[in-house]
């Protein structure tokens, strides 16, 4: 775990919640935003920064199922933008040695960057979280490895002024709360984005998986 720009309470509150069971508690509970996929009138295909070969996920009637190959990825992202709330994805993740699902929220402008993550780096039970910021990407950020959740299905954003929460499977695995950090640079609105990519390392030719996400909602 690294602690560049964490504040002292915030670590050992983060190593407790690495050993001990701690029940998620929500500060938001009004439903705005509930996205089951029976279409996708409300997600653009792929996203601004990048030229990759994405893909609409596939809709089943009953979710979205992503499918990621040596030659294409999937990826949604909001056609709307958020500030605050608590963001709730629920779904199957792949267990494949190279997938790379993630949930996250970002944005950008000439000077200015933004990004909360949820990574599933080739373990669907180890989540990886993620912030950076700055006036380009890549000029700050905070990364954590290996959250240990067992048969992980849902995981949590929430995001308020002045702190950063991340939840899986009902219990609390993560926290952010320098203010400094997030006066300055989480304080707009941000796009929402799920994803099934694949690892720069996959050295397959015939490279495939799925992941199966039964719902996103939003909560303010």
């Amino acid at each position: 775990m690294i602690i560049r720009n964490m504040r002292f309470w915030d670590f050992v509150r983060n190593l407790f919640y690495r050993v001990f069971y701690v029940p998620a508690r929500y500060k938001y509970e009004g439903l705005v935003f509930g996205e089951t996929f029976s279409d996708l009138d409300d997600w653009i295909n792929g996203h601004t920064w990048s030229n990759l070969n994405y893909t609409y996920p596939e809709l089943t009637g009953y979710g979205a199922k992503f499918v990621t190959t040596d030659k294409t990825q999937a990826l949604i992202t909001s056609r709307f933008m958020w500030k605050y709330g608590r963001f709730v994805f629920n779904g199957d993740l792949p267990d494949g040695k190279y997938d790379f699902p993630a949930f996250w929220l970002w944005g950008a402008d000439d000077d200015w960057y933004a990004e909360i993550d949820c990574e599933w780096m080739g373990d669907k039970d180890t989540l990886n979280v993620n912030l950076y910021w700055g006036e380009k990407y890549g000029d700050h950020q905070l990364r954590t490895w290996g959250i240990k959740v067992k048969n992980m299905s849902e995981v949590v954003i929430e995001w308020s002024p002045g702190k950063i929460e991340w939840f899986a499977d009902g219990r609390q695995v993560f926290v952010y709360s320098n203010r400094n950090v997030l006066d300055k640079w989480f304080d707009k609105k941000l796009w929402l984005v799920v994803n099934l990519g694949v690892l720069p390392e996959c050295d397959t030719k015939d490279h495939y998986s799925e992941m199966f996400v039964r719902s996103v909602k939003i909560y303010e």
